[in-house]
């Protein structure tokens, strides 16, 4: 095993088990390194400083930079780092050399960011479409001052929140369906027992078949949390758990809904919140949405898609706006929730473009 300890970002940037566990986010590095940074949290600027170089430098074409272009390029990189985690480092030499090797994978790994860096930052794009990364994962970044809507291969939805951030492997889907969030989200799982839906988030796997629950899991914040909206969801603590599918044996907390589960970072401990001890919170409109309809206008239902998931769904107001729609709905995503109101009114829906149109000949009233 390398000692890490001394390694710099370059070197990390350059190691092959660091690279796995960035490209490919599998469970046994991500176990690894979890625990490695929780051994050595004053090494968390060095790795996190590599990672972003990494990401960032499989994700854009190749360009040629000039010197003015290179240095504006090393502030972007390291404005990414938290100044609490930069002032951790006090020696003037140490201070130095960080940021010497760091400067130097730029000149050896990222010469084609500026390219895009002209004009944006790294961030998905408005159609929603990801960042594929060199034979690793899938990224979503949702840069934008509202959460997105986002579906994922197997048609489960993810509303991503402001500054949030999901990876998928390479094998999503295969024997298992591993998501990474940094962050918060909201999920809706399609059901699969056969393929078990995992969120790694920080310290915590939230393991589900099919349901739907909010998780917020911010690197710079004191606690992960898991808060079910429908079913039931299993919760385990990385630093006890690893498995085939990155979980073994009984899960550390079953969750129910409106319940709430709390993984506190410096007593290290997940645990169970009863509701009188919740802290008030900003959660997504979603969690409030019931999707219960009685004869509802169908106009009404689509103001509730849009609000729940941050979408705009087109449509001929005059013509199927008042067609009545009962139903009631629990953790379907939103193309299935959607397709099952167009079979009730006798339209149809597509999305071209990232626009979502439903079109229909009407009802009779």
């Amino acid at each position: 095993m390398e000692n890490y300890l001394y390694y710099t970002p370059e070197e990390f940037a350059q190691d092959d088990l660091f690279i796995r566990w960035v490209r490919e986010a599998d469970l046994e590095t991500e176990k690894f390194w979890q625990s490695w940074l929780e051994t050595y949290p004053f090494k968390r600027a060095d790795v996190e400083a590599a990672r972003q170089l990494i990401l960032i430098s499989s994700q854009l074409p190749e360009a040629q930079l000039t010197p003015s272009e290179t240095a504006e390029m090393k502030r972007k990189v390291f404005s990414r780092i938290s100044d609490r985690e930069r002032r951790k480092f006090s020696d003037p030499v140490f201070f130095g050399r960080y940021y010497a090797a760091a400067a130097s994978v730029l000149l050896l790994l990222l010469a084609g960011w500026y390219w895009n860096f002209r004009n944006q930052d790294v961030s998905i794009p408005p159609d929603g479409t990801p960042f594929l990364t060199d034979k690793a994962s899938t990224i979503f970044r949702n840069n934008e001052s509202e959460p997105r809507w986002i579906e994922l291969p197997d048609g489960s939805s993810v509303i991503l929140g402001e500054g949030s951030l999901i990876s998928l492997p390479v094998a999503y889907g295969e024997k298992t369906r591993d998501v990474y969030l940094t962050g918060e989200a909201f999920f809706e799982v399609v059901k699969n027992p056969a393929v078990p839906f995992l969120v790694h988030a920080q310290e915590i796997v939230t393991k589900v078949l099919g349901t739907s629950f909010h998780v917020r899991a911010f690197p710079d914040q004191n606690d992960t949390r898991v808060l079910v909206k429908t079913g039931k969801v299993s919760v385990y603590d990385l630093r006890k758990s690893a498995g085939q599918d990155g979980i073994a044996g009984p899960a550390d907390l079953v969750l129910e809904a409106d319940q709430e589960g709390v993984y506190d970072k410096k007593a290290a401990a997940l645990r169970f919140l009863p509701r009188a001890d919740r802290e008030s919170q900003q959660l997504p409109p979603i969690m409030e949405i019931s999707f219960e309809y009685d004869e509802t206008p169908v106009g009404r239902v689509f103001e509730e898609l849009e609000k729940a998931y941050h979408v705009e769904i087109v449509y001929d107001k005059e013509a199927i706006g008042n067609c009545p729609v009962t139903a009631s709905f629990g953790d379907e995503p939103f193309h299935e929730k959607l397709r099952l109101i167009c079979i009730a009114i006798g339209a149809r829906h597509e999305m071209i473009n990232g626009e979502i149109r439903v079109t229909g000949k009407g009802c009779s009233l």
